[in-house]
């Protein structure tokens, strides 16, 4: 219960920092008469289902690729899972070995590595990244290099 507790500080930490981080660009925007000229869009990931799979766990990583159909979802220890959208939307029954479903099985996991080997992506344990947060888990790196500084104001100068 610790380890999703701890997760779960983590997951409203960040969300504290990305809200102060919209407010502040709404601010500037707001400050150079460009809120009304400005659409501001913000998007997520589908977050973690409130732990309803287990997804804050450390060295669960997966990738997967959906349609408007179904869901494929390949983890890094070699599980894979394969749901219906629309007749099973909380994803409870994993078609992956089920007959009926070899063909879109297999059309799916397809389409998933093409879209890894086009992204030049990999399924690698996260921990091949940890040089890319510092100690309050903010991304001071990316696959480009070292980022500036996290505690710099921020370069309002690239929106004029």
């Amino acid at each position: 219960m610790e380890e999703y507790q701890r997760g779960y500080r983590h997951y409203l930490a960040m969300t504290l920092a990305l809200d102060d981080m919209l407010g502040q660009l709404l601010e500037y925007l707001d400050k150079k008469g460009l809120v009304e000229k400005t659409i501001t869009v913000f998007t997520s990931d589908h977050g973690t289902q409130g732990c309803a799979h287990d997804y804050l766990r450390d060295g669960e990583e997966w990738r997967g690729v959906k349609t408007k159909t179904h869901t494929y979802v390949k983890w890094l220890h070699g599980l894979e899972e394969l749901y219906d959208n629309a007749g099973d939307p909380l994803q409870q029954n994993n078609l992956v070995g089920n007959g009926k479903y070899e063909k879109l099985y297999k059309d799916m996991k397809c389409k998933l590595e093409n879209l890894m080997k086009k992204r030049n992506d990999e399924l690698v344990p996260c921990t091949s990244y940890t040089d890319w947060f510092d100690e309050q888990r903010r991304v001071v790196k990316n696959v480009y290099g070292p980022m500036s500084n996290p505690e710099d104001p921020p370069d309002w100068s690239l929106l004029d």
